[in-house]
């Protein structure tokens, strides 16, 4: 019998747990109390989840402002580029100095200036949009290996024309062997190749240019022929004016061995 009443609990204590069990509040990880098991929140629950209302707003918006930072850093400001007219004249070719990159590369080897204006723009290697990412990305790289192919072949060709060539070494004109002739004549239908090959894509890239910053074409040559008359009688100041009006180098000084033209910490372009 002693042993039964102290196992017992008391009336009393019976009622204190009865009263704090219908005043707790329950626990919740991930959903907000919008109610206990005795009814709506009283005073007691409201304040509980205002305290955690208003910890989980500072925590989202410390978030925020954390992925905020981490997105300026990431995204830099962009290069801003005219719209709707050249940012200079077509005859503008020396305004950054007679030795300025994008001068020496559109007088001395078009398909690496039009290589850099379309890295810009994220083109193809023929100078055309739609392209991937990845696509982009080696557009200088395909147009530069291209470029060293042709003058390696072109050289090989030559030093034929040298071997089968009879005047060389004669102080008196020989009439050259039909050989003669048909290596040259591989020379010219290789050279005139890549002469047709850099007029397209350099006329390909400068109607994607006038395209992307709606520049209108001008009233010398016919409606619709103004990229293909301006690449191919003037390509080296075509080339120029692409690399100029792309990029900002009064702010970005011009490289010339970077796959962009810019320094590697210039932003992209607008």
């Amino acid at each position: 019998q002693q042993s039964s009443i102290m196992m017992s609990p008391s009336s009393e204590q019976v009622d204190d747990d009865e009263e704090a069990a219908a005043t707790r509040v329950p626990l919740v990880k991930d959903a907000w109390p919008v109610s206990t098991a005795a009814g709506p929140l009283d005073d007691t629950d409201a304040s509980v989840v205002s305290t955690m209302s208003s910890s989980r707003v500072a925590a989202a918006t410390g978030n925020n402002n954390e992925n905020n930072k981490n997105n300026n850093i990431d995204n830099p400001q962009r290069i801003n580029i005219p719209v709707g007219a050249w940012r200079d004249d077509f005859w503008d070719l020396c305004n950054y100095g007679g030795l300025h990159p994008s001068v020496l590369w559109s007088c001395c080897c078009v398909p690496i200036a039009v290589g850099q204006v379309a890295t810009r723009l994220n083109l193809t290697w023929l100078g055309m949009s739609g392209a991937t990412v990845s696509e982009s990305t080696v557009t200088f790289r395909k147009l530069f290996y291209l470029v060293w192919i042709y003058w390696a072949i072109r050289a090989f060709i030559l030093y034929l024309v040298y071997l089968v060539d009879p005047n060389v070494d004669s102080d008196e004109y020989v009439r050259p062997s039909q050989a003669y002739f048909t290596v040259c004549a591989i020379d010219d239908v290789f050279s005139y190749g890549y002469l047709i090959f850099s007029v397209i894509i350099l006329r390909n890239t400068r109607k994607q240019v006038r395209s992307r910053y709606a520049i209108p074409e001008g009233d010398v040559c016919p409606a619709g022929c103004e990229d293909t008359c301006c690449s191919l009688w003037c390509p080296c100041f075509v080339a120029a004016q692409l690399m100029r009006h792309t990029t900002d180098y009064g702010a970005y000084p011009g490289r010339c061995c970077t796959e962009t033209g810019l320094p590697p910490t210039a932003p992209s372009i607008v």
